[in-house]
Parts: C-alpha cells; structure tokens; sequence
C-alpha cells in the first residue's frame, strides 16, 4: 500500500518538471504537430525510447537502482509484482523525459502518454501467457518481461522495453526466454518492512561507501 501511495504522488512531480520546462519555452502553438494522431504516435514512441534508457540505467547505477529496486524485490510474478511501484523513481528520472517538453510536447499530453506505458505494462506481470510469436520479437510482452524480472545470470539486465522491445533488439539488451526463470534479486529481501523495502538498496550504497572511504 505505501509503494502504491507514493506511486499516486510521484508522477505529479514528473508532470509538473515538464510544466515548468513548457513554461520556459513559452508559446508552443507552433508546434502543431504534436495535436496531430501522427503527433501522438511519434510522442509516445519517443516516450518509450527515453523510458527504455531510464530503465536501463536504473539496473546499471546504484542511485537509480534505488529507486527501482522494489518492483523487482518480489520472489512471485504476478499482477501483484505490478503493483509494487517503485519509490522515487518518477523523481530521480524526472530529467530523462525533458527533451520531450522541449520539443513543446504538451504536459497534458505528456502525462497521457505516460498512463498508456504505465497500464500497458500491467498484463505483462505474469506467467499464464506462454510466448506470442512473432509479437514477442516487436512489444514487450509476458515472456519478454519474465526474462527481465529473472535473476538468472543470462538474464540479467536484459528486456527494458516498455512498450516495445525492440529497443532492446537494437542496444543489445534483448534475451529471449529459455531457461526457467527465478525472481527476486541476488541478494534477497527476507523482510515484511516496506520501509526497508523501499530503502534497502540506498542503505547498502551507503555502507559500501563508507567502508571505502575507511579503507
């Protein structure tokens, strides 16, 4: 419940950096493509291709990771796995999305966008829809998102696609599912506390960093 509170919060401050940003830039009648169904179509295939970046660095860099690292914390692969939404994640990512509203693409807009990706991303959390075929090879789908929830070593850091997983085809962070796939992350949670859910990873930076420096 508290990660689902935050994750009702969180995207305000995302929407409102772009408000700010379309602010700057003014009057943005002229960029009247965006209100076209070309417009919309080209705003959300650049919102997945940022998300992908987001989400890939946010398994890459430790700052990032905590933010993320509660929606990948459960040892099951259900629709509940999508309703563990991450903490800060719409903050510290904020900035990702800021070539978006300086191509004067309407806040309004922005945030349409980003609840399409969002529910689109639910009916992926789950292990009852086997492989699709050649959908697989084009859109994130159960399969590909099972290899991304995985901790097997030959499916770490792969699938990060949104949307499209082609992406990931193209960076070179596609995997297919192959091996039975086992959840969680290396170093297991083993804990009820949501608070040290949502906290663990920036605890463990920390001590890392601290014995560093002590060393």
């Amino acid at each position: 419940m508290i990660s689902l509170a935050v994750a009702i919060c969180t995207p305000f401050f995302q929407i409102g950096a772009c408000e700010i940003i379309s602010g700057w830039i003014g009057d943005t009648s002229t960029f009247s493509i965006w209100h076209h169904w070309y417009g919309w179509l080209i705003a959300l295939l650049m919102y997945d291709f940022l998300d992908y970046w987001l989400h890939r660095v946010s398994h890459q860099r430790a700052f990032f990771w905590g933010s993320h690292v509660v929606h990948q914390q459960s040892q099951f692969f259900n629709f509940s796995t999508a309703l563990r939404q991450e903490s800060l994640f719409s903050i510290v990512g904020c900035f990702f999305f800021f070539p978006m509203a300086l191509l004067g693409i309407p806040p309004y807009q922005f945030a349409v966008i980003s609840v399409i990706a969002l529910l689109y991303q639910f009916w992926l959390h789950t292990e009852h829809i086997g492989k699709l075929g050649w959908f697989d090879s084009i859109f994130s789908s159960p399969s590909n998102y099972r290899v991304h929830h995985a901790i097997n070593d030959e499916y770490i850091d792969k699938n990060f696609g949104a949307i499209l997983i082609v992406w990931d085809r193209i960076f070179g962070t596609y995997q297919r599912e192959e091996a039975r796939c086992i959840y969680g992350t290396k170093t297991p949670l083993n804990s009820w506390n949501p608070l040290k859910a949502l906290c663990v990873a920036y605890y463990d930076t920390f001590r890392k960093a601290v014995r560093l420096k002590a060393l």
